[in-house]
């Protein structure tokens, strides 16, 4: 029986590209719908959002030819919903997603979104539950990272350095050809760009991260009250040496994340959260004040941050940036432009080519000049120099569950509070100088959206207004709930509201394999 794949299998091929946005909307229609199922947000109007956004980039990125019946019907039930929410149709034989006028879709998002993901479900499903080669490419499109500089498949050092890198290529793509042949004439450009195509990144496991897995239910059972706290979203219990063909001058200790306490408690450490003095000592007073009030021990719920810019103030992405810089040898004009950018905030900063440098990145104190040389290492002018790849890096520190998380994505690490406890001053961390003391309390096997782990929190900040006069949007509500020294209590109606979302993320991540013990 034919499957999703049918629509996918093009994709790679010389000469796929056909001139018609029909095709290209055939495929991103059920692509989108797919990435929209698989965000995390299934069931709601941000997956419809997810959904149609998907969709538009992958119709600008590709027009093949669909094939298959799984398709067709897919297609057929997009359009019966769409008749019946009275969107306009662009063609008669077959509604794409992509199609839809922008306003009229995103109008009727609240009242058809679920409906269209509903429709689509089965068919993913089912290609996942089939394994094989169909299931392999959803589940690498369910991943889904930063783009890197290299983000078409024919734009490579060996084809563009071909006698004919121009072959099978046409509009678009011979023009990106064309700026990629352009770029690869800057020697430190060109030498990078042959390290991450004939290299790969390169790790091994340094610590025992097996989570305690538990449930909703556990927590209910428990009655602990719940009191959200903020970590990065980079991986634990890891040693890099090579990141995507670039070796590293020094191997780096990624240290961070949620993992931190599971790793703490496996050690024999009494820790189960880090940061600086006075951001560990707010969170102390945040458990003690909690516990005052309900006269119970308070449970720390892991809450993701922004996994785009988060891990910045680490020393994992700086150290990652520095450690490929004697291997990639940037030209002295690259060192002078990205010098200029981090010396405009900071301009005690010794420079990316002084080795003195190190000793200031790995300051306690120095998070802020952290983000600064990450800001500097992101922009496309540095990149074009032959500096390290900023997505590369990115995508190698943060953990595969949180590398598309949305700020407030909680539960995938637990710990128990200690009330009235004092700082650890050893914080097992090179980025922090405090360590939270406590017991760690077991993980769920999936992160659960702010507004279902916290609702309490979570309502209460929708009826604040910002400075504007507006109430709150979506992100700044993860925000309001980040900081407030609140607390949910894990009662039978949060139970009540918690478990269909949980159970169908837990059977989602179970057919595609991102379950957190999937994953090292």
């Amino acid at each position: 029986m034919a499957g999703l794949l049918d629509y996918l299998e093009g994709i790679g091929e010389t000469g796929a590209t056909l001139g018609t946005g029909l095709l290209s909307g055939v495929v991103g229609a059920p692509y989108g719908l797919f990435k929209g199922i698989t965000s995390g947000y299934y069931g709601s109007p941000e997956a419809v959002r997810i959904a149609q956004e998907e969709a538009k980039k992958f119709m600008e990125r590709n027009t093949y030819v669909p094939r298959g019946k799984v398709a067709q019907e897919a297609l057929q039930n997009v359009a019966q919903l769409m008749e019946a929410s009275k969107l306009p149709p662009i063609l008669p034989e077959a509604i794409a997603l992509g199609s839809i006028p922008r306003q009229a879709y995103l109008a009727q998002a609240e009242r058809r979104g679920m409906d269209l993901e509903r429709a689509m479900a089965p068919r993913v499903e089912r290609m996942l539950e089939r394994g094989g080669a169909g299931a392999d490419i959803l589940h690498d499109l369910a991943q889904g990272t930063r783009s890197n500089v290299i983000d078409h498949p024919f734009l490579k050092p060996s084809i563009a350095l071909s006698n004919n890198p121009y072959s099978g290529l046409s509009g678009p793509d011979k023009t990106n050809m064309s700026r990629y042949i352009k770029k690869m004439k800057d020697p430190g450009f060109a030498a990078r760009e042959i390290m991450r195509e004939t290299g790969s990144t390169q790790m091994t496991k340094t610590a025992d991260t097996t989570p305690n897995i538990i449930s909703p239910v556990d927590m209910y059972r428990g009655g602990e009250p719940l009191v959200p706290v903020a970590g990065d979203t980079t991986r634990a219990g890891v040693q890099y040496t090579n990141i995507n063909g670039v070796p590293l001058a020094v191997p780096v200790d990624m240290q961070g994340g949620f993992q931190y306490p599971i790793i703490q408690s496996k050690i024999g450490s009494p820790n189960v959260w880090a940061s600086l003095d006075s951001a560990a000592m707010g969170k102390q007073a945040h458990f003690n004040k909690v516990a005052e009030q309900t006269n119970l021990t308070p449970r720390g719920v892991f809450f993701s941050m922004n996994p785009k810019d988060s891990p910045d103030f680490s020393t994992h992405i700086s150290e990652l940036i520095m450690g490929q810089i004697p291997a990639l040898n940037p030209s002295a004009q690259a060192f002078k432009e990205a010098n200029a950018i981090v010396q405009s905030k900071f301009p005690n900063f010794l420079g990316f080519d002084n080795p003195g440098a190190m000793a200031q990145i790995m300051d306690k104190d120095a998070g802020q000049l952290r983000k600064q040389i990450a800001f500097a290492a992101k922009q496309k002018r540095i990149e074009q120099l032959g500096f390290p790849s900023y997505d590369d890096i990115i995508q190698a520190a943060n953990h595969p569950m949180l590398a598309n998380a949305k700020v407030g994505d909680s539960g995938l690490s637990t710990f128990f509070g200690l009330p009235g406890a004092s700082l650890n001053p050893i914080a097992g961390h090179n980025t922090y100088n405090r360590g939270i003391i406590g017991a760690e309390a077991g993980s769920l096997p999936v992160s659960i959206p702010v507004q279902n782990m916290f609702p309490s929190i979570w309502q209460a900040a929708g009826l604040k207004r910002n400075k504007a006069g507006n109430l709150l949007n979506a992100d700044e509500k993860a925000g309001v709930v980040k900081m407030s020294h609140q607390f949910q209590m894990p009662d039978q109606q949060w139970l009540d509201q918690i478990m269909p979302i949980y159970e169908a993320e837990l059977a989602r991540q179970r057919l595609s394999g991102g379950l957190l013990s999937s994953f090292p």
